[in-house]
């Protein structure tokens, strides 16, 4: 495995690491939830523009503000919602 990683790629991965207290594992392992089949594809997309255009500076980094706004209200608060009432129920939480 060290054969095909560069240097930079093991120290991200430790920076990763060494943020535990800030960090949040995805537990989600459930099947796609409904809103992810109709949703997930759109939401992903614009993630990808908005994170590429502010790291290229095509965009300002507030627009991120933006992103999350229209984000939640394209889906993302129901796809939320819908993994963590999966998350109750099979975690009995």
């Amino acid at each position: 495995m060290a054969e095909f990683r560069k240097p930079e790629n093991w120290y991200a991965g430790k920076v990763v690491m060494s943020q535990i207290d800030i960090r949040k594992q995805n537990y989600f392992t459930g099947a796609a939830t409904p809103t992810m089949v109709s949703k997930w594809n759109l939401l992903r997309q614009s993630e990808l523009e908005t994170f590429n255009k502010i790291i290229y500076g095509k965009l300002p980094i507030d627009a991120f503000d933006q992103f999350v706004t229209n984000w939640k209200s394209n889906g993302g608060d129901q796809i939320t919602q819908e993994v963590n009432d999966w998350f109750k129920s099979v975690s009995g939480k």
